[in-house]
């Protein structure tokens, strides 16, 4: 596999995307997929196998993702869609704790009465990760789904009259990265829009990639002696793919995960759906999870449907 940090010094990140209804840039800084000039690049290069194989691949594994694109430029309020910063919060409610009795901070915040997403994502009201703690940003490797040193809170409807505030009066720190005190992936607090993006399975998630990769091949040519997708493909092929084409690494709700280490789940895991992924966002200095890492947040299908987010797996792992 190609090295993450490789990938870092070889793609241009940050290139400017203008969203129609926004005046202000939105930075995508990795490639979400393949675009229309990529894929006929990709294709000349690619010999016929590879392409039937590969054709195969996104037909069984494509898919929704509503990808994260950043504002760096403008201000956020309590109310937007960001990362880091003052939350919103109800004061009628009970701010999360961690285990130490302390407020926990805001990782990420999604306003679906702003950014509108399809079911099965919330159709109105607010998403929050909180992550507090003394070290591994809230993260149990023993219990990755106790919500101890981090929760996530659905609020159903967004009261408009809540104020900074307000919030500010309640003792709720913000998260900005100026606070020695706070350990936190995010640099500083940043807005962001959701891009609704038709996905597909990539080597990124390379344990299943190389799965499906034998299951095609057999599928299609009979082939059964191959033990990755390597050798199925053959080295400068799958190189080709790596480097020009095959791209998940984003900040993004559902689609398919990435990981810098591997899969913490196990086969059959009830934590099937990717919730939220928040990867480093070296634009701007956004978000750093140790060293060029990511954090995953995994959710059962029909909890998701449900807007039940009382059971969620949460990993983060970096290089």
């Amino acid at each position: 596999m190609i090295c993450r940090m490789r990938r870092l010094c070889t793609i241009q990140k940050g290139e400017a995307q203008c969203c129609s209804s926004h005046q202000s840039l939105l930075y995508l800084p990795y490639p979400i997929t393949a675009t229309s000039s990529s894929l006929h690049m990709i294709n000349e290069k690619l010999n016929e196998r590879s392409r039937q194989i590969l054709d195969e691949i996104k037909r069984r594994t494509r898919t929704t993702a509503y990808v994260l694109a950043f504002d760096s430029e403008s201000t956020p309020t309590i109310f937007d869609s960001k990362v880091g910063g003052l939350p919103y919060w109800d004061p009628a409610k009970t701010y999360p704790t961690d285990s130490n009795g302390k407020k926990m901070y805001l990782l990420a915040q999604i306003n679906f009465d702003q950014d509108k997403a399809e079911s099965p994502l919330p159709q109105s009201g607010m998403l929050q990760f909180f992550i507090g703690g003394e070290e591994m940003y809230g993260l149990d490797l023993d219990h990755p789904s106790e919500q101890k040193d981090w929760r996530i809170v659905y609020h159903e409807k967004v009261d408009a009259s809540v104020t900074a505030e307000t919030v500010e009066a309640m003792g709720i720190p913000s998260n900005n990265g100026d606070n020695e005190e706070v350990d936190s992936p995010v640099f500083r607090s940043c807005a962001f829009r959701l891009v609704k993006k038709e996905t597909w399975l990539t080597p990124d998630n390379w344990e299943r990639f190389d799965e499906l990769t034998l299951e095609v091949a057999e599928d299609l040519f009979g082939e059964t002696e191959a033990e990755s997708a390597n050798e199925v493909f053959g080295e400068d092929q799958y190189a080709l793919l790596e480097e020009e084409y095959f791209y998940s690494e984003n900040s993004q709700l559902l689609g398919h995960p990435f990981f810098t280490q591997e899969d913490v789940r196990e086969e059959g895991s009830r934590y099937d759906t990717l919730l939220f992924q928040l990867d480093s966002e070296t634009v701007d200095d956004v978000v750093m999870w140790g060293d060029s890492g990511v954090g995953n947040f995994f959710i059962n299908a029909e909890d998701l449907k449900n807007l039940d987010f009382s059971d969620v797996l949460y990993n983060w792992d970096c290089c």
